[in-house]
């Protein structure tokens, strides 16, 4: 919810075995996010930060973030490149984030992404329905 008490977004999480949730999450203003959480990270609030973001064997490209908690960095993508992602993600078997620039070292991260179609119809289905708590929540 905002600060208004509007409904802000949906989001759905899963632990991954290297450490790190990730989070997806849909606006009803068409904002797609992804967000990459890890106890161990120690960041600064407000930083931007850079990473290549790929699916399946793809180059991916260069995405920027923001760190939102000191533990937290979210991806925001626009409209246009939100339904892009949407699509990517839904027909794809590995997500890949590397090179994150605010963490010490420059390793790659990759989450299986099965079931995430099912979870990525859960998004819209809650942001339209806009339910009382506006989480969707899907387990793999």
């Amino acid at each position: 919810m905002r600060a208004t008490g509007e409904f802000a977004y949906c989001v759905i999480r899963h632990s991954y075995p290297n450490g790190i949730e990730l989070s997806l999450a849909r606006s009803p203003e068409g904002l797609f996010f992804i967000g990459l959480k890890n106890p161990a990270w120690t960041l600064e609030r407000g930083d931007e930060a850079r990473a290549r973001v790929a699916v399946d064997d793809a180059a991916g490209r260069s995405e920027s973030a923001t760190v939102v908690s000191s533990d937290t960095v979210l991806f925001t993508f626009w409209p246009r490149d939100a339904a892009a992602y949407s699509d990517l993600l839904s027909a794809g078997t590995r997500l890949t984030v590397a090179d994150l620039s605010v963490t010490p070292h420059s390793m790659a991260w990759q989450f299986d992404l099965t079931g995430t179609r099912d979870a990525l119809d859960a998004l819209g289905r809650c942001v339209v329905g806009r339910g009382a708590s506006a989480t969707a929540s899907v387990r793999k």
